[in-house]
């Protein structure tokens, strides 16, 4: 679906960028009609002609070409890169997904989500919203009362921004966010001193820095951001452009880095997490 959609997206685009828009612009159009598409929000079943047509368009080499610079791919078709590789493997009737396929097919949030759940007796709130601007708002009154919190963000929001406000950087607006919420709750008395950051999406990171050499201050928002493709030069810094939203002398940030993608270390994160916020209680 993501590829069906962010190919209809950029049609238009790339129709006028010469012969290789052109012929990318013919391949698009040929594929979404031979699965009759019109609306990517329709496709609820991956049935063998549309996992083909996919297929088709992912590995032909103007699409790869425009994949490999063009910002309208950052978002959500890494996981789905990888289907693609395996096809006739995936899509059709006898097909049963993996839980691999599972963890990549890659959704994007929208609106505000709220889920609560408990952890060897440690009661949780769980809150997810989109990249929308209007919702940080919301999801700053949803958090009142809480003991601790447990912040998500991801690496590889460096060079993009949000959907309805293409001026804002989104690793910055996750840097404010982050800090609105340690303050909000101080000034409700209820200061947290041991607040958890979770920095997710390492492999996207990785991809975008070290395999594509996306400068971590594409934005121009980060200028004294390094100027080397390093991945950990990259996530000390990411870390530390986080550790200067806090006060360290009454603050203990814990930061752990994690690729969601990546079952085993999410388990060990996750136990990681459950121990500190058990050791704080």
């Amino acid at each position: 679906r993501h590829i069906i959609r962010a190919t209809q997206d950029i049609v238009t685009t790339f129709s006028s960028e010469g012969d290789q828009g052109k012929q990318f612009l013919t391949l698009t159009l040929d594929a979404l009609r031979s699965i009759g598409v019109v609306d990517a929000s329709t496709v609820s079943n991956l049935n063998a002609d549309i996992a083909s047509s996919i297929t088709t368009i992912w590995q032909d080499q103007h699409f790869r070409s425009l994949y490999e610079k063009s910002p309208y791919f950052c978002e959500g078709l890494e996981g789905n890169a990888t289907q693609c590789k395996n096809f006739p493997r995936w899509g059709g009737e006898d097909w049963i997904p993996t839980n691999d396929d599972i963890l990549r097919c890659n959704i994007r949030t929208s609106g505000v989500h709220e889920c609560r759940f408990t952890v060897d007796g440690l009661p949780f709130k769980f809150i997810d919203f989109d990249g929308i601007a209007m919702r940080r708002a919301v999801a700053r009154k949803m958090i009142q009362s809480v003991s601790n919190v447990v912040f998500v963000a991801a690496l590889s929001d460096y060079d993009e921004t949000l959907p309805d406000a293409p001026d804002r950087n989104a690793l910055l607006d996750a840097l404010k966010i982050f800090k609105a919420l340690l303050e909000g709750q101080k000034e409700k008395c209820n200061a947290i001193d041991n607040p958890i950051l979770v920095l997710n999406k390492a492999d996207k990171f990785h991809e975008k820095l070290c395999k594509r050499k996306v400068p971590l201050n594409v934005s121009g928002e980060f200028p004294d951001a390094p100027r080397t493709f390093d991945f950990s030069a990259g996530i000390d810094w990411i870390r530390q452009e986080f550790l200067k939203q806090v006060d360290l002398e009454t603050c203990d940030l814990q930061i752990y880095v994690v690729n969601a993608l990546d079952m085993e270390d999410v388990r060990v994160t996750f136990d990681q997490v459950i121990g500190s916020l058990s050791y704080a209680v």
